[in-house]
């Protein structure tokens, strides 16, 4: 396969967030009721093979273009619509060439945390639809970069917080705001995980991930500010840690071990854990939502009312797998049709994503490379937006 000479520092210098945009105005097709949305993928590693993957099991997308700074990459997803579809796509290193060059209903972006800003606005402000992976960003100027392009854009822009398009999850929370369990008092939610605690590859990189908490739980802020009605937190107190030993760990290492709790405007408490390294009989997920007459258990998908025996909230099981996934791909495709505003979007994901930063600056002392405890406000985080 073609080999590129595109380096990732050179291309994060010339696709920065703010840049000139660029010279198209998007796709002009009205998309039909029976035509299926032309696609585009950025960044074909892990997650975005997995997604185009899950892409071509929905028959309202057709993937017609992929690129990534290793061609060898892109080319992947190529091979996969070959075997699938029987047909070729073309592949590059450079997604402003991409976009310039394919007719394009929209554009699917899975680039690292840390490089959404990068690519999201300029595809944005170059008209097209956009489906960005979570979440929006890795550090708060960039999230209101992306804000702001999102609210000035004539596409759409959804955030891959797949839960939200997932039919249990949505039940779950529709019965909390249905008053079903009262006012909401308190919440709280884990995601522990075993192995060996160390945060590998570029996930580590407090930099480019805006921390683990940032690039992994930050699915659970959101489907708590979710509950919460997308409404921000006045206070977060957090504390986090390292606790393993780390051979080569980055300049900016990102925690291991965290714990965190967000205060809201309504007197409601979010508590959150998020550990790695721990025994596999404490690993898994937790997301309850306590009321004051009764709760929720997101997870499974069960509401607990007092004096009532425990039911489903729906016939269908939450699920936040392949199912959720290839939701939300087709929710995408719906709002492209309709023009509807999709249930994760730049208000919603702007929210989830600034919890998780909130936490990180809390807890991080960037200027002495160091985790503690610490507490902050909203509004003395700097957001803009």
């Amino acid at each position: 396969m073609a080999k590129n000479n595109v380096t990732r520092r050179s291309f994060i210098q010339t696709t920065a967030a703010g840049a000139s945009v660029l010279a198209v105005s998007g796709s002009k097709r009205v998309l039909g009721a029976n035509d299926r949305a032309r696609l585009a993928w950025i960044g074909c590693g892990g997650r975005g093979s997995y997604l185009s993957r899950r892409a071509l099991t929905v028959d309202e997308i057709e993937i017609v273009a992929a690129c990534d700074l290793i061609l060898e990459k892109a080319n992947r997803v190529a091979e996969y619509v070959k075997e699938e579809e029987n047909r070729s796509i073309n592949t590059y290193v450079d997604f402003r060439k991409m976009i310039e060059k394919e007719e394009l209903d929209g554009v699917v972006v899975a680039t690292e945390v840390g490089n959404h800003a990068k690519v999201v606005v300029p595809v944005l402000e170059a008209g097209l639809n956009c489906l960005s992976e979570k979440c929006v960003d890795a550090n708060i100027d960039n999230v209101d970069a992306v804000t702001r392009a999102a609210r000035k854009a004539k596409g759409i822009y959804q955030v891959a917080f797949q839960r939200r398009s997932d039919i249990g999850y949505r039940a779950g929370v529709q019965a909390i705001h249905d008053g079903q369990i009262g006012d909401v008092a308190f919440m709280q939610g884990q995601w522990h995980w075993g192995g060996t605690g160390h945060v590998g590859g570029w996930v580590g990189n407090v930099d480019i991930s805006g921390g683990k908490l940032n690039e992994q739980a930050c699915h659970h802020m959101d489907l708590m500010s979710w509950v919460m009605g997308n409404i921000a937190p006045t206070h977060c107190v957090a504390i986090g840690a390292i606790t393993v030993d780390y051979k080569n760990p980055y300049r900016h290492q990102a925690e291991n071990m965290s714990s965190v709790a967000w205060h809201f405007p309504t007197g409601a408490i979010l508590s959150y854990t998020h550990l790695h390294g721990v025994p596999d009989a404490f690993t898994g997920e937790k997301s309850w939502v306590v009321g004051k007459n009764g709760g929720v258990n997101l997870l499974q998908g069960v509401i607990y009312v007092r004096g009532q025996e425990p039911k489903p909230v729906s016939d269908k099981a939450p699920s936040w797998g392949d199912d959720s996934v290839r939701g939300e791909l087709i929710e995408f495709v719906e709002c492209l049709r309709s023009g509807k505003t999709p249930t994760s979007n730049a208000e919603t994901a702007r929210i989830a994503t600034l919890m998780t930063l909130m936490a990180e600056k809390a807890m991080f002392r960037r200027d002495q490379n160091s985790y503690g405890p610490g507490i902050i406000k909203w509004e003395d985080i700097g957001s803009t937006t």
